[in-house]
């Protein structure tokens, strides 16, 4: 079987959410996980393993790599150093046929499922987007951040800079549209995942990457090792297998209500204990109404124009 890990720096205190991760971490047993972290309260399981290190001394493993002095001021800026990933972690990773990166504040169903040995064998970059990529290890791709082409983000610029690029992903100009602009016969971005839009815009789930009618009344199912996006067409509810759901700046909203990491539900404000997805169930759930969104809008406005004053 072609062998994958998947690296995943993290500092600080992990999210209420994080179980339901580790949990759809340990269901994938075909791939390996490496978290790099200073937490303590998480041990290496199964195919999670844990190395634990100070974001000081990832500093100083990031900048011993390029002999040039590189902005890291936050863990947040690693996001831009991910394409580097197999350089800067090397014998962490080891010798595995696909290297890749992601985040945490997600929920994994059969990764196996949906990148089969087929996709592995014919393609050397599996998605391109931030919250999870896979790459081909092997030279070129370990040193592809370093090529530059017009038109594209240096690498010197972005590791220079203390601000962040997304340098890591598509629409930004940086590796991801790189690698489909020079290589796109070897890229797989079909996206068989869903990538919710921030809460600010819609506090209901709603899926960037869908057609209008497939977010409509849309909640998340996990059950049986698979997640599952449930929605609903005119009377008919549809259940769909994804590889992942990814909640993008939800952590703060999506309140962990069951203890079962197993067998749940995801609706748009907490994660429930699992019930049979029936048509009035999910049209209660997944819908906030326009007053509600209206004021976590105004709310996420004033909250940000004070971040800025008190900067």
């Amino acid at each position: 079987m072609t062998t994958i890990k998947i690296i995943f720096p993290y500092f600080g205190t992990f999210p209420p959410q994080f179980k339901f991760w580790w949990a759809s971490a340990l269901n994938n047993p075909g791939v390996n996980f490496l978290i790099v972290t200073d937490n303590k309260t998480v041990k290496s399981e199964m195919n999670i393993e844990v190395v634990y290190m100070t974001f000081d001394e990832c500093r100083e493993r990031v900048q011993r790599c390029f002999d040039f002095p590189v902005a890291l001021p936050s863990p947040y800026k690693l996001c831009d150093f991910r394409p580097a990933y197999l350089l800067i972690f090397n014998e962490l990773v080891g010798d595995v046929d696909f290297f890749g990166w992601g985040d945490v504040d997600l929920i994994y169903g059969n990764i196996r499922e949906i990148v089969t040995e087929e996709v592995l064998a014919q393609y050397d970059v599996i998605s391109g987007w931030g919250h999870l990529t896979l790459l081909r290890n092997n030279d070129y791709w370990k040193h592809f951040f370093e090529l530059q082409v017009d038109g594209f983000q240096d690498y010197k610029t972005v590791y220079q800079d203390s601000k962040n690029f997304g340098f890591d992903e598509y629409w930004h100009g940086g590796t991801a549209d790189k690698a489909k602009y020079l290589h796109a016969d070897k890229v797989w971005d079909t996206r068989p995942f869903d990538d919710l839009r921030v809460p600010e815009s819609n506090l209901n789930f709603k899926s960037g990457i869908r057609a209008m009618y497939e977010n409509d009344y849309l909640i998340f199912e996990y059950k049986d090792k698979y997640m599952y996006r449930v929605y609903l067409i005119g009377h008919s509810i549809v259940k769909e297998p994804i590889m992942y759901m990814h909640f993008k700046r939800r952590l703060k909203i999506l309140k962990p209500c069951t203890n079962n990491t197993e067998k749940y539900l995801i609706v748009p404000n907490k994660i429930i204990d699992w019930e049979e997805p029936a048509f009035d169930k999910i049209l209660a759930w997944s819908k906030c109404g326009l007053l509600k969104q209206y004021i976590f809008t105004m709310q996420s406005k004033v909250i940000g124009k004070l971040k800025k004053l008190l900067r």
